[in-house]
């Protein structure tokens, strides 16, 4: 696979991954909050498979990838009530839909079903450190433009030591809405269409001034 295929790969693998969590990367807290679980979750659960890979029917493949994907994720939904319980609340509904992520599921069926643990968690694992960067990124980018400050939501989630970082006093609202989530994901994988085109030129130029 060429270089380009492979940035092509990185970005559709990225889309697919984030799409799901974008509703609550709201801010920066719930947007490395919900990445993270969805990187333990999705961790946890290609162990899991692959480690007992050999034992699973293919026509059962599906069913016994989402018992263990559903199993996965109530663990962790029940220790964040525990822990938690004001993140977990901010989380809602989508904390449980992590079992039903689209790329975890695929990366599942490609991954963990045909290799071992240590190999599928090397095919897979900076993919999903890359998608929680994007939803982190997002979540940071929503909440600065859309409220004009960061960690807006942490006294309430994190204690009362902890305040916000005002910047401005009014942001865009329409980016803390679900159109302003798509809207911020569509200017971040312009800019990365745009540096991919403009890397070659500049190699070219600086080759040719050399």
């Amino acid at each position: 696979m060429t270089k380009s295929g492979r940035n092509q790969e990185a970005v559709y693998w990225g889309v697919l991954g984030v799409c799901p969590l974008l509703a609550r990367a709201t801010t920066l807290l719930t947007g490395v909050t919900i990445g993270v679980a969805a990187l333990c979750m999705l961790v946890l659960t290609l162990v899991s498979v692959s480690s007992c890979r050999r034992y699973i029917p293919y026509q059962l493949r599906l069913p016994v990838i989402l018992v263990i994907s559903v199993t996965w994720v109530t663990l962790l939904d029940l220790l964040m009530q525990a822990w938690w319980f004001e993140m977990r609340q901010a989380l809602g509904i989508y904390l449980p839909l992590l079992a039903l992520n689209s790329f975890i599921l695929l990366s599942l069926e490609q991954t963990a079903l045909t290799t071992p643990p240590v190999q599928a968690l090397k095919a897979t694992l900076g993919r999903a450190v890359a998608i929680l960067g994007i939803v982190s990124l997002l979540g940071c980018l929503r909440e600065l433009l859309g409220r004009g400050a960061l960690m807006t939501d942490a006294t309430a989630l994190l204690g009362e030591e902890y305040g916000q970082w005002t910047l401005v006093e009014h942001g865009y609202s329409l980016l803390l809405q679900a159109p302003g989530a798509l809207l911020c994901l569509g200017l971040l994988l312009a800019a990365f269409r745009y540096t991919g085109q403009r890397r070659p030129v500049l190699e070219r130029s600086s080759g040719q001034s050399i």
